[in-house]
């Protein structure tokens, strides 16, 4: 009788072995795409943080300077708000009226930002010019014919300086622009703000 013979297990082909290299191959790429995915989001992290640093450098003089728009803006509002204790006095503006140029005032002593001083600088405006009509035509008493000419003198010249003020911010916010306009990542970052209407 012939000597037993152990059962040979199926045989690997050709496909077999391709199949355990492969997989292998599979498990050693895995971590290599992590460390180019990690790479590359520092990547962009690092350039995000260097065109940061680099607009933030460019816009301290516009920073610098912006406190003094934001000191003429506040005076601004407060000769607005002199006007309406004297409109109060009268007939001329409704009670709505007094209270939406209060707080068109109050407005302007919130905002933010040039676009937002901007803005309600010039709603302030329009609302002024007109209770400031309405009222030299309501026959004002002596001392507040005075008063009302005082405060729109006020009124004007705080006007005068914002702008003065604001279109020296604007010279030193576009050297920040022109940077800006030039970094790689401006498109995650936010824009410098110039002053509108100048």
């Amino acid at each position: 009788m012939a000597g037993y013979r152990k059962p040979a297990g199926p045989a690997l082909g050709p496909r077999g072995k391709s199949d355990k290299k492969a997989d292998k191959k599979a498990r050693r790429d895995i971590p290599h795409a992590l460390g180019v995915a990690l790479s590359a989001a520092l990547l962009c992290v690092a350039l995000v943080t260097g065109n940061a640093r680099a607009l933030a450098r460019a816009g301290e003089n516009a920073q610098a300077l912006w406190p003094q728009v934001a000191a003429c803006a506040q005076e601004r509002a407060g000769d607005a708000l002199n006007l309406a204790q004297i409109a109060a006095r009268y007939d001329a503006l409704s009670g709505d009226e007094v209270q939406a140029l209060r707080d068109a005032a109050q407005a302007l002593q919130e905002a933010q930002g040039a676009q937002e001083t901007a803005a309600a600088s010039d709603a302030l405006q329009t609302l002024v010019s007109d209770a400031s009509v309405r009222l030299m035509a309501a026959g004002l008493s002596e001392a507040d014919e005075r008063a009302l000419s005082s405060v729109m003198d006020d009124f004007t010249e705080s006007g005068n300086m914002l702008r003065q003020r604001a279109r020296q911010y604007n010279g030193a916010a576009q050297q920040a622009l022109d940077v800006y306009a030039r970094l790689p990542a401006r498109l995650v970052l936010p824009a410098p703000q110039a002053y509108p209407g100048l």
